[in-house]
């Protein structure tokens, strides 16, 4: 599984490249202060599902963490299906804080990083799925994190 995820093409910053080429230093802002923010969208017969709803919530997370909106994402989402040959998979969308110019923990002018991959998607297993879902207590109150916007700190799941 491993080789064939290395062997994907992702966009990132602006170009193609193979998904192996991008790396991401344990000084990165989007690493060490998880100073990001993501999306996960479905990709079924090759049809991308709700596009427009994960777009609205991408941008939403993107401006409440203050990256730039991506753009052409549409675009470069049918590019990335076809370079990889994939009907059915996961979309993801990422923008994350590199490292600052200062190196400085304090320095709030670290560059903005964006990247869009696919990979397989993998059904769930024969054994099937078991949830349970308690609606009378929430998970994380809002005063504390708003879990209307999407950050890879797993925030809303704490």
């Amino acid at each position: 599984m491993y080789t064939l995820m290395n062997n994907l093409i992702c966009w990132h910053d602006g170009e193609y490249k193979p998904l192996s080429e991008v790396h991401i230093s344990p000084l990165d802002f989007g690493f060490i202060h998880s100073e990001a923010t993501y999306d996960v969208l479905r990709i079924k017969n090759g049809k991308i599902m709700f596009m427009d709803l994960h777009l609205k919530r991408f941008a939403n997370s993107c401006e409440y963490f203050h990256f730039d909106k991506l753009k052409n994402v549409q675009e470069i989402s049918e590019s990335l299906m076809s370079k990889n040959d994939i009907k059915d998979a996961f979309l993801w969308l990422t923008n994350w804080r590199g490292i600052p110019p200062s190196g400085s923990p304090r320095d709030i002018t670290a560059p903005q990083h964006s990247l869009i991959y696919v990979k397989p998607y993998y059904g769930i297993s024969s054994n099937g799925l078991k949830m349970c879902i308690d609606r009378e207590h929430r998970r994380t109150p809002d005063v504390c994190h708003n879990q209307e916007y999407k950050n890879f700190s797993w925030i809303e799941f704490n």
